[in-house]
């Protein structure tokens, strides 16, 4: 109960309902909009706080704290960032960051990768037939991908990759497509880290990192950054390639 009262608050947080620098509503009016327990409720705005979006404050209330307080690469709040207000500058960042990590886990991966973790990736791409599985297909491999690093760093990362690439999948259009599309590359990426050639696998990631950028900027909901750091128009393509 209270994860799901978390959930809630989170949403109404990135969203603006409840706005920055903004009072909560009181515990009493929340329980009853949530219909939750004040026990329940408590537990979830003790998150809430960890998570740096409130800060209770005495004989004042608790205050929705600025976004630059926010722990933004928490799935919860990334998610939420990215479905209710996906702002240029929220996906932009992201994707540019996340699109950087990649080919470097890819040549990790084809250093690294022990017999179970090159099996994984395997398994992620050996049943994706419907657009459903498709989409899962992707996100799974590039988890698998940052957990063959051996990289405790870069391990911490594959929760944030998950929720990225789970939400790109709401803000670019024609997935079914797309994914045939980079599946060469996909496979290329495996092949070459199942032989332990790095520079191969990092090449193949920089191929795919492009495709998905370029879908990306075609999206109606998302711009990616050109190579001066601004940000593209929809249906510009980026001209920077990731090193």
């Amino acid at each position: 109960m209270a994860r799901s009262v978390l959930a809630k608050l989170v949403e109404d947080i990135a969203s603006g309902r409840f706005a920055e620098t903004t009072l909560l509503p009181s515990e009493a009016e929340l329980s009853r909009r949530f219909e939750v327990s004040r026990t329940a409720l408590r537990e979830a705005m003790r998150h809430l706080v960890a998570l740096g979006l409130i800060e209770p404050r005495t004989r004042a209330g608790t205050v929705v704290l600025p976004r630059s307080r926010w722990n933004r690469l928490d799935p919860m709040i990334l998610a939420a960032e990215l479905r209710l207000a996906p702002t240029p500058e929220v996906a932009d960042q992201l994707f540019e960051a996340v699109f950087f990590l990649m080919p470097k886990a890819a040549s990790l991966a084809a250093e690294r990768a022990s017999a179970g973790e090159v099996a994984a990736l395997e398994q992620a791409l050996a049943v994706a037939r419907t657009p459903a599985e498709q989409r899962q297909a992707l996100v799974a491999f590039h988890a698998a991908l940052f957990q063959a690093t051996g990289n405790w760093v870069f391990r911490q990362f594959s929760s944030l990759i998950d929720t990225a690439l789970a939400e790109s999948f709401q803000l670019a259009e024609g997935e079914e497509a797309a994914f045939e599309r980079n599946a060469k590359w996909l496979r290329a990426i495996l092949e070459a880290i199942r032989l332990r050639r790095p520079d191969e696998a990092r090449a193949a990631m920089k191929k795919l990192v492009g495709l998905r950028r370029a879908d990306l900027a075609g999206a109606t909901r998302f711009r990616v950054p050109k190579a001066d750091g601004k940000a593209a128009r929809s249906g510009a393509l980026p001209k920077r390639e990731q090193r």
